[in-house]
């Protein structure tokens, strides 16, 4: 069964998409939308399908069972909604949304139309993040304690990034990857504390530092940067001490997931090398597409996305607020 794909939003990320969609032999790219018609226009032309200015057009008149939605977040509410009301499936990036109230407004219309909504926290699809896990799960370094996370790049080039009241900024649009990550761990947060975030708009340059504490107890040290050098590489790191050892990961180290025990004992954890070549993007749409076909819910549902989105926005509060926020205080 070829699954028929209508593409939203024709800039990084759409790009991105389409690249991994036209690998799949079960996908075709039935049409691409932009508000920008030329940036559009030349994305449809290379993968020879329809182009719609108006998005809302693609989704009523095209023949797509899925809407990928690839636009700034203040739109995904919209789109989501539409998309689910004519039955089709929909892939959106993430944040679900800016607002608690639009997450749970599309989480609510999908499952009243009883269509499929993935949320792209991608970080669930690469490798490395997946080994740690099993690491943990497996017993390795005993009980986890204390978890300690970086994520950095250079600023984002589009300026509604650095509009806080559409983007969330930092604490939103890039920690929210390691919120999902840790939560997918560790389960439900129940205290968080952010501090220190920056922003220099005059350089559109900013820091983030949150402390989690998860009902568990696990302890967890988040910080994001948009304060990189142009062209300096995308960088992540992962840190989880236990009562018996210690996992780390580094993607501007070589070496692999490592994990340490003593003085006396250090494990290397190497990753498939089949798992490297392939596309976390691509592995992830390819999940969400055999989902589809086997009509199966994908790994990340809307509740997932909706939890990574609470805990972003205890974060904001409590910038906002200078004192802990309790996950359950966000409404």
């Amino acid at each position: 069964m070829v699954i028929k794909v209508g593409i939203i939003g024709a800039g990084l990320m759409g790009r991105l998409h389409a690249k991994c969609y036209s690998q799949m032999e079960s996908v075709c790219i039935e049409s691409i939308s932009d508000i920008d018609k030329e940036k559009g226009e030349k994305l449809a032309k290379e993968y020879r399908c329809k182009f719609y200015e108006d998005p809302d057009v693609l989704i009523d008149e095209s023949k797509t069972q899925v809407i990928d939605i690839c636009t700034p977040t203040p739109s995904h509410r919209q789109f989501t909604l539409h998309a689910a009301k004519v039955g089709k499936s929909i892939i959106c990036e993430k944040p679900i949304a800016r607002t608690l109230r639009d997450a749970e407004r599309m989480v609510e219309e999908v499952e009243k139309r009883g269509v499929f909504l993935l949320i792209g926290h991608v970080v669930r699809f690469f490798p490395q993040y997946i080994k740690v896990k099993e690491l943990i799960e497996k017993g390795e370094i005993g009980q986890p304690a204390v978890v300690r996370t970086f994520r950095g790049v250079s600023p984002p080039p589009s300026f509604w990034y650095w509009d806080v009241e559409k983007s969330g900024g930092i604490l939103l649009d890039l920690l929210i990857h390691d919120f999902d990550f840790l939560c997918w761990v560790f389960g439900k947060v129940d205290t968080v504390y952010a501090q220190n975030v920056f922003f220099n708009f005059s350089q559109r340059k900013g820091i983030a530092l949150v402390n989690l504490k998860f009902q568990t107890g696990v302890l967890a040290h988040v910080e994001g940067s948009w304060a990189h050098p142009k062209d300096f590489p995308f960088t992540t790191k992962l840190e989880v001490t236990g009562d018996k050892g210690l996992i780390q990961f580094d993607s501007s180290e070589s070496m692999p997931v490592m994990v340490y025990k003593d003085k006396a004992r250090r494990k290397e954890e190497r990753v498939p090398e089949n798992l490297f070549a392939r596309d976390p993007y691509f592995v992830e749409l390819e999940h969400f597409i055999s989902c589809i076909q086997e009509k199966e819910k994908p790994k990340i549902t809307p509740q997932d996305a909706v939890q990574a989105l609470k805990v972003s926005l205890a974060s904001l509060e409590s910038t906002r607020t200078g004192r802990p926020v309790k996950e359950g205080e966000i409404n």
